[in-house]
């Protein structure tokens, strides 16, 4: 099984693809992304703020994510 952040790093990476940008719109709420990606509320804002602490990510809103290095995200 994948580590939380890299399904998490995936999913991003994926909206960016599918939005065809690098601002993504969150289509579902953060307890619903959680329960898709089969971990908590918590862990989800755990591993998106510390992607923004090495700031690979920016996180303008709860529904808004500004991927800045999406290279690294993939890397994990």
């Amino acid at each position: 099984m994948e580590a939380t952040e890299t399904r998490i790093a995936l999913y991003l990476a994926d909206l960016s693809e599918e939005q065809q940008q690098l601002t993504v719109e969150l289509p579902m709420s953060r307890k619903d992304l959680a329960s898709h990606l089969g971990t908590t509320p918590e862990t989800i804002s755990r591993k998106l703020s510390a992607f923004e602490e090495s700031d690979w990510i920016r996180q303008p809103s709860m529904k808004t994510v500004d991927i800045h290095d999406l290279d690294a995200l993939l890397l994990l």
